[in-house]
């Protein structure tokens, strides 16, 4: 007998949706689901993350597979792609290059 799923997971489409936004919509999926095996939470990930997004998976676990890394290791490393922490040079650059209104103490 199938199962009966709550929900409709879509493919992660990077022109539509947000990555951090997909994430939180799969965990939820996973919760309404109650999906705890940490495996079958991969597979759901790398099967709805669409060819693009699964080529990408791809390439930033090499040199090994995306099957080698868990599904939070995986969540973390497309998520520092889609969202890269600023420079630190830039950050302090950011910083000397501010100027103090007239008025502001």
């Amino acid at each position: 007998m199938a199962a009966c799923f709550h929900g409709l997971l879509s493919t992660f489409d990077a022109t539509q949706e947000d990555w951090v936004d997909y994430t939180e919509r799969l965990e939820h999926y996973l919760v309404a689901n109650s999906i705890d095996d940490g495996n079958v939470q991969h597979a759901i990930l790398l099967t709805n993350v669409g060819p693009p997004t699964y080529r990408l998976a791809k390439t930033l676990s090499l040199p090994k597979k995306p099957t080698n890394y868990t599904f939070a290791e995986l969540v973390k490393m497309v998520t520092a792609h889609f969202h890269p922490e600023p420079s630190p040079i830039l950050k302090r650059f950011e910083f000397n290059t501010r100027s103090q209104e007239e008025g502001k103490v």
